[in-house]
C-alpha cells in the first residue's frame, strides 16, 4: 500500500478485496479531511427479524467497524485491524439504505480512534460507535 492518503477510487479496491465486504456491497461515498463515508445498501437477507423486517445488529456493527477502520486506512494508505469496537443501537433500522459517517478523533503513530454515526436515507441516526483501529507505520 501507498502512505499518502487514499482516493476513493483507491479505497473502493481495497474494500473490494473482502469477500465479506463484496457480500455486504460496501460502496464509499467520500473521502473527507475528517475520514470517509460508507453505505450499505438494504437487503432482505440481512434482516435479522423476520416479523419485524428489521436489519440485524451484526451488519450494524460490522458496517461501524469497517468504516472506522477504513477511515484511518484511507488517511494513512496503511493496512489496519480493528483492536476494540463499541456499538449503540439507538432504533431499529428497516428498508433504508445506510450511511456510515466515520470521523477520525485522533491519528497516533500506530492507533487511531474513530467516530462512527450510522444514518437512514431520511438521517435518522440509528446506531453509533468507537472504534480504535491498529495502523502500524512498518509490518
Amino acid at each position: 500500500m501507498t502512505t499518502a492518503p487514499l482516493s476513493c477510487e483507491e479505497l473502493q479496491r481495497i474494500i473490494d478485496l473482502s469477500p465479506f465486504n463484496r457480500w455486504l456491497q460496501l460502496a464509499v461515498g467520500e473521502i473527507t479531511r475528517q475520514g470517509v463515508v460508507l453505505r450499505i445498501p438494504f437487503r432482505e437477507d440481512m434482516v435479522g427479524n423476520a416479523e419485524l423486517g428489521v436489519l440485524h445488529g451484526g451488519v450494524m456493527s460490522a458496517l461501524i467497524d469497517t468504516a472506522g477502520c477504513y477511515a484511518v486506512v484511507a488517511r494513512t494508505g496503511r493496512a489496519g485491524a480493528t483492536i476494540d469496537l463499541r456499538v449503540d443501537f439507538h432504533v431499529a433500522a428497516s428498508g433504508s439504505d445506510l450511511h456510515a459517517h466515520a470521523e477520525i478523533l485522533r491519528l497516533g503513530k500506530n492507533l487511531g480512534s474513530v467516530d462512527v454515526r450510522v444514518v437512514d436515507s431520511s438521517d435518522r441516526l440509528v446506531a453509533s460507535g468507537k472504534v480504535l483501529c491498529i495502523n502500524p507505520k512498518s509490518a
